[in-house]
This record gives structure tokens, C-alpha cells and sequence, in this order.
């Protein structure tokens, strides 16, 4: 049984895959059913038809699976890493409530124990012995040449796990946020470089390995 925090994303994460299954079993009885009507000429409606049948088919029957076993899901694996997932999200439970917890606008709540970052119906988890590097990076959306949002985040790569290769946990915050979540997340990870380094990104393209160890080099964290 996991804890009611992570649970409830587990949920929403399970819940998109049903919607996404119910759209395409739809899909596939709409395509089906006008194939049978039009007859010879309904040959593209049956394939595209038969495709979203089997389209919505495996995502239904993956959708009870993770309903019926959380560990199953994407977030469930990630956490399961770190033990039985039962005891992992009760660890979890307890530090986004403990008092020393600090939320911020932008989906980060910094606990005593562990980084998480809620993003619309998603959750991410890391402890902090795992983070990395964290590094800020502005991205502008522009709508033919003119400028129409500029996004603050704040990247962050782990020692371990889905975050410890090529892709980066984005932390989202306000710009005003920014100098103070960078400052607690040094002050919590005391094993990870804080700030953008030009060198770590060039070691990380060529690979995490070589920019793992430099970062512990650069900390005096143990290997």
C-alpha cells in the first residue's frame, strides 16, 4: 500500500493512459463501424479501425495493470529503486509534511530528505544524495519572431536514475525564486555542483560516467 501523497499521482498518471485508451477503443468503433458501412471502399477505415483497437486494447489492459500494481508505473519505478515502494512513499509522506519543508510557486518543495517537484498531474522525487547538478536555463517561446513567454527553470541531473543520463529533471520557477531555491538545494545537496559550468556540460555530452567523477572530484563527495 503507498502513501496517500504519491498515491494520488500514481493515480492521475494511470487515469491518463485509461482516458487515452477510452479515445482510441472510440476511435476504433467509429473506424470499424463506418468500414462495414462503405463497403469495398472501406478498406481504410477497417485498418485504421483495427489499429486503434489495438492501440486502445494495450493501453487498457496496461492502464488495470499499473491500477492494480502502482510499482508498475513510470513514477513506481522510479521510486522503487530506492526500496519497497510502500516504505519509499511513507518516507516521502513524512518529509513533504515535516515543518522544515519549503514549497515554491513552481511545483519545487524542498524537504529535508528528498527534492520534489509536482508538475501538473505529475510528481518527481529525488533525494538529495543523487543530485548532481543544478543549473538555471531561460527558454523563450517566440510566435513568429516576437517574443511571447519567457520560462525560468532550473535543470537538474542526478547521480542515479532517469536523471543521470541525457534528459534533466526541470524544475520551473519564478524568476524571483531562482537565486533562493538554488541556494537552498546547495545548502541540502551538499554533494552536487550548483550554477552552470561550461566544462560539466562538455563532459556530460561526452558521458555522465566522466561528468559524475568530475563532480565528485570538484565536492570532495565519496565515490
Amino acid at each position: 500500500m503507498i502513501a496517500p501523497y504519491v498515491g494520488r499521482y500514481v493515480r492521475r498518471e494511470t487515469l491518463v493512459k485509461m482516458v487515452v485508451a477510452g479515445l482510441a477503443l472510440g476511435g476504433a468503433v467509429f473506424g470499424l463501424a463506418n468500414g462495414v458501412l462503405e463497403g469495398s471502399h472501406g478498406r481504410p477505415y477497417l485498418v485504421g479501425g483495427l489499429l486503434a483497437l489495438l492501440f486502445g486494447s494495450f493501453h487498457a489492459m496496461r492502464a488495470l495493470l499499473e491500477w492494480r500494481d502502482p510499482s508498475r508505473t513510470k513514477l513506481g519505478r522510479d521510486l522503487a529503486r530506492h526500496g519497497d515502494l510502500a516504505i519509499v512513499t511513507a518516507e516521502i509522506e513524512r518529509a513533504v509534511q515535516d515543518p522544515a519543508t519549503e514549497r515554491f510557486d513552481g511545483g519545487a518543495v524542498l524537504t529535508p530528505t528528498w527534492l520534489v517537484f509536482e508538475y501538473g498531474i505529475g510528481l518527481a522525487a529525488v533525494p538529495w544524495r543523487e543530485v548532481a547538478w543544478v543549473y538555471p536555463r531561460r527558454t523563450t517561446y517566440k510566435v513568429t519572431s516576437v517574443r511571447v513567454a519567457a520560462l525560468e527553470v532550473l535543470l537538474v541531473r542526478t547521480f542515479e536514475g532517469r536523471y543521470s543520463k541525457k534528459d534533466a529533471l526541470e524544475l520551473t520557477c519564478r524568476p524571483s525564486e531562482m537565486d533562493a531555491i538554488s541556494a537552498k538545494i546547495k545548502s541540502r545537496a551538499p554533494g552536487a555542483v550548483v550554477g552552470y559550468e561550461p566544462d560539466l556540460a562538455v563532459a556530460w555530452e561526452k558521458g555522465p560516467r566522466d561528468a559524475h567523477e568530475l563532480i565528485r572530484k570538484r565536492t570532495g563527495s565519496a565515490t
